[in-house]
């Protein structure tokens, strides 16, 4: 679990109210952790080229069913939270489709507590 002492960016990244940057801790944090890990495209970062999904990529073309393109952005979710964010775990997965966007929305736990309280993170990805 993050601690309370831990700053970060919130996302998606806004201003305060003073002109800076706003900022996030505990469990604000972790969410945006998250929701960036799984909307950034992968090769988007420059100091890590593995980082982020191909759900961008994976779901331009016309996909045949909502199974597949549910099956699509579970296993990359699943490859980029085992590797970046191996404390949480996927748990569910629903895609929906509106226009030119794909809303995905992630569930997902926290490993090794005897609570399973679901977490969800939703994001857009551009068709």
């Amino acid at each position: 679990m993050l601690s309370k002492d831990r700053i970060g960016l919130k996302y998606p990244v806004q201003l305060d109210g003073k002109g800076d940057l706003a900022s996030a801790t505990g469990l604000d944090l972790e969410k945006a952790d998250i929701m960036f890990l799984l909307s950034v495209g992968r090769g988007e970062v420059p100091w890590d080229h593995n980082y982020g999904t191909r759900i961008r990529e994976l779901l331009h073309g016309h996909v045949a069913s909502k199974v597949v393109a549910r099956s699509i952005a579970f296993r990359e979710c699943t490859d980029q939270m085992n590797t970046y964010a191996p404390a949480y775990r996927v748990v569910g997965m629903d895609v929906l489709f509106d226009a030119n966007l794909v809303r995905v929305s992630v569930s997902y736990v926290e490993r090794g507590t005897l609570t399973t309280e679901r977490k969800l993170a939703t994001f857009e990805v551009n068709r």
